[in-house]
């Protein structure tokens, strides 16, 4: 199976203020670095908050009022 690298993104989930940030390969492309991915509907960031996930129930249901 091979994999698309421009489908591919790294999220480090960490508390820390300054994470070990590595840079991660695959063949010969750099893989994206994200703050935040949507997951299977459920928005994940990189310190597990849910503002941004909330923000986005609460801006969907405004628009549908």
């Amino acid at each position: 199976m091979k994999f698309n690298a421009s489908k591919c993104k790294v999220l480090t989930i960490t508390r820390k203020k300054t994470p070990v940030n590595h840079e991660y390969h695959l063949g010969d492309v750099n893989i994206q670095r994200v703050q935040e991915e949507k997951d299977l509907g459920v928005t994940i960031t990189k310190n597990l908050t849910w503002d941004s996930h909330v923000m986005r129930i609460v801006l969907k249901a405004n628009r549908m009022l």
